[in-house]
């Protein structure tokens, strides 16, 4: 039952960002609404990526944003207070490598594209969820890549990338993406 509320709260959020306009998200006088839209996907990805269990099952599950300000503030609100598979969420630290192989989900804003492919380098093997911005991000190897089109917030999927990190993208995930590429579905 809990899955299927799930679901649906999925498929509502999915329904909600592909038809609303989003033409407050593209100008900077609302900026803030593509950040919760973004932060969003980054929880409800959660519930339709499979990890590996962690080493201790106390282990909180940490989604590392490299982002401006206003995104982290989206993340930290939309993160607050939840779980997923038991596991407490929270925001995990991004001040070294070290830091960042203990991601389960790892976002590259636009700001840090420069250190994007050091980055996606050091969790390349690993079960990290990389998630950043446009069609490059996934050339460069990450997993999601989120864009506007139309105004509104969409995402690519490397299944490749996903598969290479030992990672499993429920086929709703990969339905609702606008393109998947690689890998067999």
């Amino acid at each position: 039952m809990v899955f299927l509320k799930t679901s649906i709260r999925w498929c509502a959020l999915v329904a909600v960002v592909l038809a609303a306009p989003g033409h407050a998200a593209a100008q900077s006088a609302q900026p803030t609404l593509e950040n919760d839209v973004k932060a969003a996907f980054l929880y409800h990805f959660t519930k339709f990526v499979e990890w590996p269990p962690p080493s201790q099952p106390d282990e909180p599950f940490r989604v590392c944003a490299l982002a401006d300000t206003g995104f982290v503030a989206a993340l930290d609100r939309t993160i607050a207070d939840e779980s997923v598979g038991g596991r407490r969420l929270v925001r995990g630290e991004t001040r070294s490598l070290d830091d960042v192989r203990r991601c389960a989900i790892l976002y590259i804003g636009n700001a840090y594209a420069d250190q994007g492919a050091s980055l996606l380098a050091a969790v390349r093997d690993l079960p990290v969820l990389t998630v950043g911005e446009g069609s490059q991000f996934l050339k460069h190897g990450g997993a999601i890549g989120f864009l506007l089109e139309n105004n509104r917030v969409r995402f690519d999927i490397s299944l490749r990338a996903i598969q290479r990190s030992g990672l499993k993208a429920s086929s709703k995930l990969l339905r609702v993406a606008r393109t998947v590429e690689g890998g067999a579905l």
